[in-house]
């Protein structure tokens, strides 16, 4: 604040001056606080440019300037750029020009007599020097000077002001007068003369320039002084700035409320006019598998035959399991692919022996699994399990199979249409989808002169970013093999729009709050008065409703509403800080904060509140 800092220089404008010129005389002062004076009739200050640069560069300067002007326009621009400003209302003016002291009785007598000169006979220059003559015997006769009155102040003035050196000078530059011979008066000027001849003629007064000059002087740098007592302590005036007490906020949310719809151009106070849209959109893209992998591609087989040895034949229905044994101890399951029937086993007596002939068939399998792990060697399988029936074991019992090697299990490279490619492609899919979608939706809403509401679209884009509001097809489906040399798949996205669209002068957003406050009316939860106003945060349009979340909080906006502090709580704060250094103002207004007198406060970075009223301003 100038406060702070008495000495802070004094600048005077001129008309010549201009912003750069006044910051270089600013910053050539040696002090960061500077007062300028712009007198009546300067109006350098009058250009927004000018004012701007001397803001700007006494910003970057570090420099507080203190503007002092009656000048409105100059007090305005100022203000609006940010420079504190100090108007001076009226300003001192000389004292008037003393008028003239009245002529005296005496003098009025004298300078009558010197008129009736003037229309007085002329005398020859003989009789003037006889008149002459004849006055000054007189004088001698007299015996004594006349007498000289004490010089009044004026003639004192006078005579000082008659040694002055400008007074000089045209004295000195006057030319001399050349006495012209005296001539002999007449005998009526010799009577005057003789009336008049110890009469002393009064010097005429000199013009009083010199004391108009001196009262002037004086007038202005009283004034002047007057200004800069009146810029230090308006520079000590301080602000403090209150907010009113905020009401309890009691807020009642507002969840899922419907509203209802109008047609568009419908005046109802209760419903939203909008128009519902609808369109199912599909959209596809196409992927490629890039990469191939290797996979089972061949299924080992072979043909067994099977000996039965027992007096009962023996029945296999296709789909019996013969299970093999790898060299690695591993289970090789092999299918049969055809019913079997394997006769009972024959005996023969021949005299010298029994000859017992087993019953044979035969039966071709296939390895369960593709792939060269299924591959077995000759004579490997152990165990048959009929479909649904009990596993007997080869070997045991009068059974044995017999085969060679089961082979033509093997690996291939291949394409297969795998999860990772399609969710790689269905973030473009879905961008694709609803771009069409809203275009379409446009499109709709044009055709009837509405406008489309985008808010209202739904599936939004946060629902299907979580895969929501919509379906998708792959084909080939994923985990299928394609044709290596044509590894491309389809996908396919469906979705069913919806939206609002409006009348142009009527927006969604801008027909919620009338709605909102009407249907909550009709339930009873605000009424008209009670200062609490409706404030939608979310709609939400889901095809068949608008559904609103929103809250109910104290209105503090409309007339009537609206908190502020009257002329006594101001008064109060003016009390609580006049005077006060900084803690106690604090403690005073905290006090105030804690009756719910004031709302908040903040005081002025001064160690002491000033101790006069008129220095404090509380600005609420």
């Amino acid at each position: 604040m100038f406060r702070d800092q008495p000495e802070a220089p004094l600048l005077i404008v001129t008309p010549t001056d201009r912003a750069e010129a006044i910051l270089a005389r600013a910053r050539r002062s040696g002090s960061f606080r500077v007062q300028i004076l712009v007198p009546d009739g300067v109006d350098v200050l009058h250009d927004a440019s000018e004012v701007a640069h001397l803001a700007e560069g006494a910003s970057h300067a570090g420099l507080e300037l203190l503007l002092i002007t009656r000048d409105a326009p100059t007090l305005a621009l100022a203000r609006q750029f940010g420079i504190t400003t100090l108007a001076v209302t009226d300003a001192v003016r000389p004292a008037a020009p003393p008028t003239p002291a009245a002529v005296s009785a005496t003098d009025q007598d004298f300078l009558a007599a010197l008129d009736d000169l003037d229309v007085a006979p002329r005398s020859t220059p003989a009789e003037d020097l006889a008149a002459a003559e004849a006055s000054l015997a007189a004088a001698l006769r007299a015996g004594r000077a006349p007498v000289r009155q004490a010089p009044n102040d004026d003639e004192l003035l006078a005579a000082s002001l008659h040694h002055e050196p400008e007074h000089s000078s045209r004295r000195a530059a006057q030319p001399e007068v050349v006495a012209a011979p005296p001539r002999q008066r007449s005998p009526r000027e010799r009577s005057v003369a003789s009336e008049l001849g110890s009469r002393r003629t009064p010097a005429a007064l000199r013009p009083k320039t010199s004391i108009w000059l001196t009262s002037s002087l004086a007038i202005t740098l009283v004034g002047l002084l007057a200004i800069i007592a009146i810029v230090l302590l308006w520079g000590s005036r301080v602000t403090v700035v209150v907010t009113p007490p905020v009401p309890p906020e009691t807020i009642d949310l507002i969840t899922a409320l419907p509203l209802p719809l109008a047609a568009p151009g419908s005046t109802s106070t209760t419903a939203v006019a909008a128009a519902p849209l609808r369109d199912e959109v599909t959209y596809s893209v196409e992927g490629e598998v890039l990469e191939g992998t290797m996979a089972p591609s061949g299924s080992a087989g072979g043909t067994v035959t099977i000996l039965n040895s027992s007096q009962q034949p023996i029945f296999l229905p296709a789909g019996s399991e013969f299970v093999a044994l790898r060299g690695d101890g591993r289970d090789v399951p092999f299918l049969s692919l055809a019913d079997v029937q394997v006769p009972a086993a024959t005996t023969s007596d021949t005299g010298a022996q029994v000859i017992t002939s087993r019953g044979q068939a035969s039966v071709a399998v296939q390895a369960r699994s593709p792939g060269s792990g299924s591959n077995v060697g000759e004579n490997s399988v152990r165990r048959i399990t009929p479909p649904g029936g009990a596993a007997f074991s080869v070997g045991t019992g009068g059974l044995l199979v017999q085969h060679g090697p089961l082979t033509g299990g093997s690996e291939a490279e291949v394409r297969i249409v795998n999860a990772d490619e399609v969710e790689a492609l269905l973030a473009t899919a879905l961008e694709g989808m609803d771009s069409l979608a809203r275009q379409r939706l446009d499109e709709f809403a044009l055709a009837q002169d509405l406008a489309l509401d985008p808010s209202t679209i739904t599936p939004r884009r946060s629902d299907l970013e979580q895969m929501l509001g919509f379906e998708y097809q792959v084909q080939p489906p994923i985990g299928e093999n394609i044709d290596p040399s044509d590894p491309s798949f389809s996908l396919i996205i469906r979705a069913e729009y919806s939206a609002l669209a409006t009348q142009r002068d009527r927006p969604l957003e801008r027909q919620l709050g009338m709605a909102i406050t009407e249907q909550l009316r009709q339930a009873g939860r605000i009424a008209p008065g009670d200062c609490r106003a409706p404030v939608a945060t979310e709609w939400r349009w889901d095809g068949e409703s608008l559904l609103v979340n929103g809250q109910i909080a104290p209105d503090t906006q409309s007339p009537g509403c609206r908190a502020r502090l009257d002329d006594g709580v101001v008064a109060q704060v003016l009390t609580a800080v006049l005077g006060q250094d900084r803690r106690a103002a604090q403690a005073n207004l905290d006090a105030m904060v804690d009756a719910g007198l004031i709302g908040s406060y903040t005081l002025p970075d001064v160690e002491r509140m000033p101790s006069w009223e008129w220095q404090i301003e509380v600005a609420r």
